[in-house]
């Protein structure tokens, strides 16, 4: 699963993401206004998506150090 670590690819879902909620938020809600079933799932979309977004920080940050220590490792004579 790659593409799940691509940062551009996930960025650019995420963003059309945003864009289909915010088109359909008020249609939904006022279609749905009554629903038990689109509360449920409105709530459980929420927790999943809060989840992947830090598996995503979590994952970017850790990139990150990698890369950072990489380049110490590089620049640093070795002490030893």
């Amino acid at each position: 699963m790659k593409w799940l670590k691509d940062p551009d690819l996930m960025t650019t879902v995420a963003g059309w993401e945003a864009i289909f909620w915010f088109v359909a938020a008020f249609p939904v809600m006022i279609w749905f206004s009554n629903s038990v079933p689109l509360l449920v799932f409105v709530s459980f979309y929420a927790i999943v998506r809060t989840a992947f977004s830090m598996w995503q920080a979590g994952y970017a940050g850790r990139q990150q150090t990698e890369e950072v220590v990489q380049r110490i490792d590089e620049v640093t004579p070795d002490g030893g």
